[in-house]
């Protein structure tokens, strides 16, 4: 009982620090199957593997929508198998009750099954209790009777769902249990040599949500907004009868080639020809579907003429930023900002681009730094842009394994030379670094600091020590040497 009042206690505290929300978060649960102990079953007993020998019944509360707690009850009856494989069996029977605190996780919402179904879900359960074995036995006691076996349990399970209704839906379950510290074998003849016991439970039941709101935390996508939806324009009608003079259907209210038929990709204006002339000002702004990365038709064309224009500069480099709109899932807006570059870059990779070519970046909810102009044409954050980051061909290296460098770093340079050296004879000054000169020299760094102070303070140490006295900071951004003051800039840009 104690056990009992403490899970009852655990919900009851659960609901006082739970968000508030317009979906039920309660929910009854039911179902009813078959059993079996899978372990701890004395020589000659077997059990049946078919049979309506399983219930649960629960009280499940979700304070979070993708996160609850459950108190589930549950009864398993087990016999010697009179029908099956097992038929010569001899003959036993017990019961096993069991009560359980789970968590539960909904599965589904993390795996977003809402971007393609609104009736399919997926619960994943866990968690630990109590179990009270009940048999008889004519071998453990001299005289014929009734044993009661206590032991803690561990349970975990996964519940696909169906939803019928608001208040119902149907469920099924696989659950395993283990019970921990059994003294007996299921069938109550011998003694657990183990003093573990494993059942497993197959199941159909069903869920019935309670409370007043019309929809439960299983099923609330239509109330969960990932990313702002596309802006859909309704143009204020003046007078009843709306003029479309191009026929194209988008009203004169709100077509920008108002004599010109258009698409409303392009504000009613005809799809422009692709003749940008490679630089940085031609390069388009990719839009997106809300919470989607997939690159929509009007700017399929682009790419074919971006990938050319890196074909014909071979030393160019790109930066594509990914943004997206504001969202309450933070994590997900990144990973949703960096897969809209990504698929950009995949799509100039297809196209002959090499990789290390195009670096990505998911800037998540950030405003994007395009032009006035180019944000009154989309009107929102879902968009990938580009930017020209360096034509420099000898990109810095770590000497002793290869690596790239991304992003914005400070490094003490020691010195130039005409001959390449590879003993790695700096590296007990710091992580060496290599990048080769336009006039045959071979420079090297070491270290990468995030901060100009930390990078000062090391070549004041080595000065110090009468080392590399010509030594001085060098600022790197994506591969390309900038100058201090620009780094900087950057830096200050990137903190706002």
């Amino acid at each position: 009982m104690k056990i009992l009042a403490t899970l009852i206690s655990t919900l009851f505290i659960l609901n006082l620090f739970s968000q508030k929300t317009a979906n039920n978060k309660w929910s009854a649960d039911l179902n009813i199957g078959s059993t079996n102990p899978f372990s701890n079953l004395s020589k000659n007993y077997y059990a049946n593997y078919v049979g309506f020998l399983h219930a649960d019944l629960g009280a499940r509360y979700m304070f979070l929508e993708k996160v609850g707690m459950k108190l589930d009850f549950g009864f398993d009856r087990f016999q010697n198998d009179n029908f099956g494989i097992y038929k010569e069996s001899l003959p036993f029977n017990s019961i096993n009750y069991r009560t359980n605190l789970q968590g539960i996780l909904n599965i589904g919402k993390i795996l977003h099954y809402r971007d393609w179904t609104s009736r399919i879900g997926l619960i994943a359960h866990g968690g630990f209790g109590v179990s009270i074995l009940k048999g008889d036995s004519s071998t453990v006691s001299a005289v014929k009777s009734k044993l009661t076996d206590n032991s803690f349990n561990v349970i975990a399970g996964i519940s696909p769902q169906i939803k019928l209704s608001n208040k119902i839906a149907l469920n099924l379950d696989l659950s395993f249990i283990s019970n921990i510290n059994q003294n007996y074998n299921f069938d109550f003849k011998n003694k657990s040599y183990n003093r573990y016991g494993m059942i497993v439970n197959v199941s159909a039941g069903m869920h019935y949500y309670i409370g007043k709101h019309k929809t439960h935390y299983d099923w609330n996508f239509e109330n969960k907004v990932i990313d702002e939806p596309e802006e859909i324009i309704v143009p204020e009608i003046v007078n009843p009868i709306a003029s479309d003079l191009d026929k194209d259907g988008i009203l004169d209210s709100v077509d920008v080639c108002p004599e010109e038929f258009g698409l409303a990709d392009f504000d009613g204006c005809p799809k422009p020809e692709v003749t940008f002339d490679c630089n940085l000002s031609g390069y388009p702004v990719f839009a997106f579907k809300g919470s989607k990365s997939e690159i929509l038709e009007p700017y399929k064309p682009y790419l074919d003429s971006i990938a050319f224009c890196l074909s014909q500069d071979k030393l160019k480099k790109l930066v594509i930023y990914g943004h997206t709109d504001k969202s309450s899932d933070s994590l997900f807006t990144d990973e949703l900002s960096l897969a809209r570059a990504n698929i950009i870059k995949k799509e100039l990779v297809l196209r002959g681009i090499s990789s290390d070519r195009i670096f990505t970046i998911g800037e998540g909810t950030k405003k994007a730094l395009i032009s006035d102009a180019e944000f009154s044409k989309v009107k929102h954050n879902r968009i990938a842009y580009f930017k020209t980051i360096s034509n420099n061909q000898f990109d810095i290296q770590v000497l002793k394994t290869g690596e790239y460098l991304n992003g914005l770093f400070y490094t003490v340079q020691i010195g130039a030379f005409k001959k390449v050296i590879r003993n790695n004879k700096f590296t007990k000054y710091g992580k060496v670094l290599v990048a080769k000169s336009t006039d045959g020299f071979t420079k090297y760094s070491v270290d990468v600091f995030t901060s100009y102070e930390d990078a000062n303070n090391v070549l004041k140490l080595l000065k110090k020590r009468g080392l590399f006295s010509d030594a001085f900071i060098a600022a790197y951004y994506l591969g390309e040497r900038i100058s201090i003051k620009r780094a900087a800039e950057i830096l200050k840009l990137e903190n706002k």
